[in-house]
């Protein structure tokens, strides 16, 4: 583990104080009974998912895959989800990270502030085919077509649950949801009543602080207000000195929830965020040393609003109506990018007989992406305007005795980038008995190209090739790049052998066209602005394969105070292109295999030890070697509010390394990592 601050004394007085402080709470705190709820609510749909047995956990509500509130257990997708119980105890702190609980994930540090996050494999930094929603909301940039998520940053004990979709969402919620859809719900504000807050340290996390007041107005009006602050310190060099990667932000928001009367729901939100991400990465050079490593601070801003209203009209019958801004500012070394979103969305859904139901609806996005240009990186047109317009419907159908149902839907979308697509979806259910359920699908869904890909150039690196002359590595979009294109086949089976034990199987085939892949063209020399040789990289849509695999996920709950969960995913990926293409990445990026074994275990007294194991597989590009990762949380629930714990991440390693990367960005090692957290909620 490592200690980075003026001094040792100070940096192990730092984490050792709270640490004592919290384990004196624990000692000296009056005690649960043995057996008692420890303060878990039981409700299911909106509330905390705390506490629940196996059968509450099968009957929660998810509403990701049909945009309408149906049971996970009848879900005829590869639906996965993240419960608050699971947030708070797994012990991570951001949402990449909370993702590794997910079968089927991808989830790779690249460096303290950088993730490489998605689903069913082609894993890349920027996440391309994953599509991420916080509540409604897209958090995605048309930049790259993928997240920043180092400012997508919330406050965990805020969040409901994070509904993953493995597979296709496309026909539902459009372009982007390619290989996976992940959903970050939040509380209403009712659930989040009086005064809560936290403050974890450690060396990793060196500071994450949060405060967060719930109140009510009116009749039926209740709203929260939060402020956080985020610290945390760098990652390793494979020397084991330190990585200048840090990362800090503050953040705040609001949400407040009304009803207008009997059938209508409000709710408003919003938030800002203010921080720094730092990086380091070779500046190219055309002069002598024709490179150097360099080490830049990246300023980052942005807020967001967001109002939602629902209407009920009788019990078969729900409109919905979104609108929401955001507004988002990142200004590194390389570029200075400037975003604006405004999004509209109206769906309503109804059954217009008992054996079938509706759902259809329409947006409306625009988006505005301004970049000043620097030398290592460009755009042209710099700044761009883009119109999305969108419609979906979708249609159920099910057999009297309700146990076989066909639902049949599209998404139609119409971009001034890409054109007009068709993203059409056939899913079918069968309950076989009341243990065991079946599903299949057939989908199609697209990813929009980036603007990079599209209109981009990137000076790579830069070399010396003798005579006082250099050369370097443009990397160029292509106006001609068009969008992605995948027909996915799925099959799905769940079991429930007995009240203790579930398991859920999900196989599928992906056929992938028009994957953009970097090509080499022709190398030539010029004398502008000095005489150099260029080695130019083309993005062009030329690749096409395959990815198949399997993901199997087990709960076992062998006693009231014990819950065992473990899943495992295999992948196979076979990439085909032209010579000139370099498709190694996209083959080598994603390990063929992951598993993971998660224990809750309630002690007496309201002590909880929990077991985190990740085994992953190597890596082939980039020969990053496999790693297994164990993460220890011991914790304790006082009945008056209080919860402390005290905790270990990557025990089995002092550091290792997740992901490769090229462009010119270094990847820095996960460390080993020790922390204390305390909570408290009146």
């Amino acid at each position: 583990m490592k200690f980075h601050a003026t001094s040792t004394r100070y940096s192990l007085l730092r984490l050792l104080f709270p640490c004592l402080i919290a384990i004196a709470a624990v000692l000296f705190a009056p005690t649960i009974a043995v057996g008692a709820d420890d303060g878990a609510q039981t409700g299911i749909a909106g509330g905390d998912l705390s506490g629940l047995s196996l059968e509450d956990l099968m009957n929660i509500t998810v509403t990701s895959v049909s945009r309408r509130p149906e049971n996970i257990r009848d879900a005829a997708s590869a639906v996965y989800v993240i419960t608050q119980e699971d947030i708070r105890r797994s012990g991570l702190t951001s949402i990449p990270e909370l993702l590794r609980l997910v079968p089927g994930m991808d989830v790779a540090s690249i460096d303290s502030n950088k993730w490489a996050v998605n689903s069913r494999g082609l894993n890349d930094r920027w996440a391309r085919h994953l599509l991420v929603l916080i509540d409604g909301r897209t958090v995605y940039t048309p930049l790259n077509s993928g997240v920043y998520w180092d400012v997508r940053d919330t406050l965990l004990e805020d969040v409901d649950r994070i509904e993953v979709i493995r597979g296709p969402g496309a026909a539902m919620w459009g372009a982007n949801a390619v290989n996976g859809l992940i959903n970050i719900i939040t509380k209403g504000s009712e659930l989040t009543q009086g005064v809560q807050a936290t403050a974890l340290v450690g060396d990793e996390d060196k500071s994450i602080d949060t405060l967060r007041y719930g109140g009510g107005f009116g009749k039926d009006g209740h709203y929260r207000i939060y402020g956080k602050y985020l610290n945390r310190d760098e990652f390793l060099l494979p020397n084991g000195d330190a990585a200048a990667d840090g990362w800090n932000q503050s953040s705040a928001g609001f949400r407040m929830d009304w009803k207008g009367s009997e059938s209508n729901d409000f709710s408003v939100q919003g938030g800002l965020y203010n921080g720094t991400s730092t990086e380091t990465y070779m500046e190219p050079s055309l002069v002598d040393p024709f490179g150097e490593e360099v080490t830049r601070r990246t300023p980052v801003k942005g807020e967001h609003l967001l109002a939602h209203w629902n209407r009920t009209i009788g019990e078969t019958e729900n409109t919905g109506l979104q609108i929401y801004y955001d507004r988002a500012e990142r200004r590194d070394g390389s570029y200075h990018e400037m975003e604006s979103t405004v999004d509209l969305d109206f769906q309503h859904s109804l059954e217009p007989s008992a054996r079938r139901s509706l759902i259809y609806g329409f947006g409306c996005r625009l988006v505005d992406s301004n970049i000043d240009n620097t030398y290592r990186i460009s755009f042209d047109p710099p700044n761009i305007n883009t119109h999305i317009y969108s419609a979906f419907v979708q249609q159920e159908s099910r057999s009297k005795d309700d146990k076989f149902s066909l639902t049949l839907g599209s998404k139609f979308e119409h971009t001034n980038f890409t054109g007009f697509q068709i993203q059409p979806n056939a899913r079918a259910q069968w309950t076989l008995d009341e243990k065991r359920m079946a599903w299949a699908s057939v989908s199609r869904a697209v990813r929009t190209p980036s603007r990079f890909e599209r209109g981009g150039l990137l000076n790579e690196s830069s070399f010396p090739i003798g005579g006082g002359n250099g050369g370097i590595v443009e990397v160029r979009g292509d106006p001609g790049v068009v969008a992605e294109d995948l027909l996915a086949y799925e099959l799905g089976y769940r079991f429930n052998p007995s009240p203790k034990v579930s398991h859920d199987v999900a196989a599928f085939y992906n056929v992938y066209d028009h994957l953009a892949v970097v090509e080499h063209d022709d190398e030539y020399f010029t004398i502008d602005p000095v005489p150099h040789l260029v080695i130019p990289i083309t993005y062009r849509s030329d690749m096409h394969g395959s990815t198949y695999g399997v993901e199997v996920t087990s709960t076992i709950v062998p006693s009231n105070r014990w819950k065992v969960s473990g899943s495992c995913s295999l992948i196979g990926i076979s990439m085909d292109g032209p010579p000139s293409a370099t498709f190694d990445r996209t083959e080598g990026g994603s390990p063929r295999w992951q598993f993971n074994l998660r224990s809750y275990l309630d002690l007496s007294k309201g002590w909880e030890f929990d077991t985190m194991l990740y085994c992953v597989g190597k890596l082939r590009d980039g020969d990053v070697p496999g790693y297994t990762r164990l993460d220890l949380r011991l914790g304790r629930r006082l009945p008056s509010g209080i919860d402390v714990s005290i905790g270990v991440r990557n025990l089995l390693d002092s550091q290792h390394t997740e992901f490769t990367t090229s462009r010119g960005d270094n990847v820095n090692d996960v460390p080993r990592s020790v922390y204390a957290k305390l909570g408290w909620q009146f």
